[in-house]
């Protein structure tokens, strides 16, 4: 329990790291509703650590249809340079990748 004054940490789930922003809370609810609606199943579970590819079966088209989507629902151009390349030089491996780069770019105003 805190102490009068202090501050409450709020904590990601086990399967991710760092402090959850309501921004990030947002733009996962909208990558999982987005996601969801390409696959044609409501009940697909989309966390964080999920690779778009291998583990939620997202081709190109798909990746593709996804960012459209998110900047429609989020009112933000995502310009390329928003995504960093990973090892693979797939800039957009998990999940939690494309949320911790979409909610940057929101929360900075969506500045091209």
């Amino acid at each position: 329990m805190n102490q009068p004054g202090e501050r409450r940490r709020r904590s990601r789930p086990a399967n991710s790291l760092g402090p959850v922003s309501k921004i990030e809370n947002s733009v996962l609810d909208t990558i999982s509703l987005v996601v969801r609606n390409i696959l044609a199943d409501q009940g697909a579970e989309v966390r964080r650590d999920q690779d778009l590819r291998e583990d939620l079966g997202l081709d190109s088209a798909d990746i593709a249809e996804l960012l459209v989507e998110l900047e429609a629902r989020l009112g933000v151009a995502l310009p390329d340079t928003v995504f960093t390349p990973t090892d693979d030089l797939d800039p957009l491996g998990t999940v939690g990748q494309l949320v911790d780069a979409v909610a940057g770019h929101w929360a900075k105003g969506g500045e091209q």
